[in-house]
């Protein structure tokens, strides 16, 4: 009876270790809304990385995080202070909801928090990553919330 124990208690550990580099979604948010989510696109473009979240084959947005790079170097594997603007009013990060039955939702700003990226993001290239943040007062919802999560993906999109 011990050994299966032992057995059984070695595969959840496993399963758990596995779990942590895939992608993910947590944080008090989760408390006001669902994040459940099915699939990860990673976007880039000249001005900004975006990390989508989506459900529903694809027609749901649980949660997009939108990071301006403007004055940021991409081109190899670093943090991005989300909390800063990249110019005077204009935040580095912007993250957003959009789901079935309820209105599209623009979260309060970002005021303490970062983007990790694992390399560069280089379009047609797989990029891992995470992030945390906390956001500021402010919104229907999310106000002093926190939302952490990590990601893997082919990043589509162009370099600039």
């Amino acid at each position: 009876m011990i050994p299966v124990r032992r057995l059984l208690l070695a595969l959840a550990a496993a399963t758990t270790l596995g779990a942590c580099g895939g992608n993910s979604l947590d944080g008090s948010l989760s408390e006001a809304f669902d994040l459940s989510f099915a699939e990860v696109l990673v976007r880039r473009s000249e001005k900004a990385v975006q990390v989508t979240y989506l459900r529903s084959e694809g027609r749901e947005v649980v949660i997009r995080m939108t990071v301006a790079i403007e004055g940021v170097d991409v081109s190899h594997a670093g943090s991005i202070n989300l909390a800063q603007e990249y110019a005077p009013g204009h935040p580095r990060a912007a993250v957003s909801r959009a789901v079935d039955n309820e209105p599209v939702r623009q979260l309060p700003a970002v005021v303490q928090g970062d983007l990790t990226l694992d390399g560069p993001p280089h379009p047609g290239e797989t990029v891992s990553g995470s992030f945390s943040v906390r956001f500021g007062e402010g919104g229907d919802l999310g106000s002093g919330r926190t939302l952490t999560g990590s990601f893997s993906g082919t990043v589509q999109g162009t370099d600039g």
